[in-house]
């Protein structure tokens, strides 16, 4: 019983990272997807994604190359956590992370997936089934484009060692 009520808290916590990956609460939501948009192929996912770190209000997640990759931290609300896991795409425009989410109490796999569609220039990003259409790119780059959240830098590696001992 008492397993059952930590891993139920551990799982909570985990979740409310997961909702990091739904989108910083910064990116403004499309109201009508363009009737035309097209997936992206897998190798445009790719190129995107490749050794960037996106970056998010208390923390972030970085899509690694070598062996595809995923490594994972958010301080949300005060309560770290982390996660290591692997990264793919699909030629439907999918970018998915499956992790195994670590608190100091407990730990859940997860798989969080994103669909990414092309109207002309544009690219269009959600959060898979039914999250809110959000622009990644814009045909004329905008300030608030969340693609500009994707970084080259890897913030991410010495926050999982800083947080990483604390963890289950």
């Amino acid at each position: 019983m008492i397993k059952v009520r930590l891993f139920k808290a551990g799982f909570v916590a985990i979740a409310g990272c997961l909702m990091i990956l739904g989108l910083s609460a910064k990116a403004e939501a499309v109201e009508r997807l363009p009737k035309k948009t097209v997936p992206l192929s897998a190798e445009e996912v790719r190129r995107i994604y490749t050794d960037k770190t996106w970056q998010w209000s208390a923390g972030a997640g970085r899509f690694i190359a070598k062996d595809r990759r995923f490594i994972a931290y958010s301080e949300e609300g005060g309560k770290p956590t982390i996660a290591e896991g692997r990264w793919l795409v699909t030629d439907r425009g999918q970018l998915c992370m499956d992790a195994v989410w670590s608190t100091q109490q407990d730990k859940a796999k997860a798989r969080t997936c994103f669909r990414l569609v092309r109207d002309r220039g544009t690219i269009y990003q959600r959060r898979e089934p039914t999250g809110d259409w959000f622009v990644l790119h814009s045909f004329k780059p905008k300030p608030d484009d969340e693609g500009r959240k994707l970084v080259a830098e890897d913030t991410v590696s010495p926050n999982i060692a800083r947080l990483k001992p604390g963890m289950k």
